[in-house]
């Protein structure tokens, strides 16, 4: 009898038990799961937009369809960014990168994978200048052609693809440049100046000094504005006339040794003066190999009552398409050349193109 009533008691505690579980499993099975913590990853969402455009430039999300870019156009992530056969742009990237792109130009902007904090860029063929001068520490930049990859941090380098070679020309700084294929041993770093080349297939051709002339044109082709130049100041301070984009200009050549410049520098004062009140600023700019010593010479029978900046070397205009002295040039809010006078203009011609260009 004893043990039949302990039997029955394991065999209750057994069903009760069997319930209780099911009753969990029942309770559990209801409750919605645990949302999954998603890993850290590429971003999405903007990765920057344009600056400069000229004269025509588009993004899409695919190769083959796009819409025309503007200035102050949003780029992004796994956008394609390309230029035409005259195209120029200028994306400056939300990590602090900015990327010149020269005609003929296709591009890639892939997410920044925040786990790395590296960013890349896929470029197809075509030519870049890349300004990368604000790295934040570990932070990693890289440039992908069909053979090579550029990796760099905190410089200023130029990129000529095609699907058979790519040419590297670092400008400021350091860049490591290697080939595209892992597999493929061989690395060279490049010191400013410094340039080499990477075809399907190998490692990165030995480093070698490049001519002034290539780094000028590096600059040039891959310029979004013909006013991306640099001059001096009368301290010695280097000044980039993109930064006046904004605001009207009336830009100047003239030189000590040219009389009709110097003839034409009353007017100018005139017209520096009139327009003053209405936004226009006008700047001279000095072809003189004296440098400002000759300016000041010049001053003092002929003074400019306006901005003097020097043009040392004459290396900023033939980017300007500076072919006589004096050529003045008319620039509008957005950086277009709209007007160009060469020689001396009469005064009336300069204050009505002016005047139209400030219609409304």
């Amino acid at each position: 009898m004893a043990m039949g009533t302990s039997l029955r008691r394991v065999l209750i505690l057994m069903v009760v038990g069997a319930a209780l579980a099911g009753a969990v499993f029942f309770y559990f099975s209801r409750q919605e799961p645990a949302p999954l913590v998603p890993p850290a990853g590429p971003r999405v969402g903007k990765a920057g937009q344009t600056t400069d455009v000229i004269p025509r430039a588009w993004r899409g999300e695919t190769e083959t369809a796009g819409r025309e870019l503007a200035r102050a156009t949003s780029v992004f992530w796994q956008d394609w960014v390309w230029t035409e056969r005259r195209g120029r742009a200028r994306v400056a990237i939300v990590d602090g990168s900015i990327l010149n792109l020269g005609p003929e130009t296709r591009l890639k902007v892939l997410p920044q994978d925040e786990r790395t904090s590296y960013s890349t860029v896929e470029l197809n063929y075509g030519k870049v200048r890349a300004e990368v001068k604000t790295a934040a520490p570990g932070r990693r930049f890289e440039i992908r052609t069909p053979t090579a990859v550029i990796g760099v941090v905190g410089t200023e380098f130029f990129i000529d693809a095609t699907e058979q070679k790519t040419r590297v020309l670092c400008l400021e700084g350091q860049v490591a440049v290697r080939n595209q294929q892992a597999e493929v041993v061989g690395e060279v770093t490049l010191a400013a100046g410094e340039k080499t080349d990477v075809a399907a297939a190998a490692p990165p051709a030995p480093k070698a000094r490049a001519s002034q002339a290539e780094i000028e044109q590096a600059r040039a082709l891959t310029r979004s504005s013909g006013l991306d130049i640099t001059l001096t100041d009368r301290q010695g301070n280097r000044v980039n006339l993109r930064e006046r984009v904004g605001r009207a200009l009336v830009v100047n050549y003239w030189a000590t040794w040219a009389p009709p410049a110097l003839a034409q520098i009353p007017d100018l004062n005139r017209l520096a003066a009139e327009f003053r009140d209405q936004g226009v600023e006008f700047i001279g700019v000095a072809m003189d190999s004296g440098g400002w010593p000759a300016v000041a010479t010049s001053e003092r029978t002929t003074p400019l009552r306006f901005t003097v900046l020097l043009d040392e070397g004459n290396r900023a205009a033939p980017i300007l398409g500076i072919q006589a002295i004096p050529t003045t040039l008319l620039v509008d809010a957005q950086g277009r050349v709209v007007a160009r006078w060469q020689g001396r203009t009469a005064a009336n011609l300069m204050r009505s193109q002016i005047q139209r260009l400030l219609q409304p």
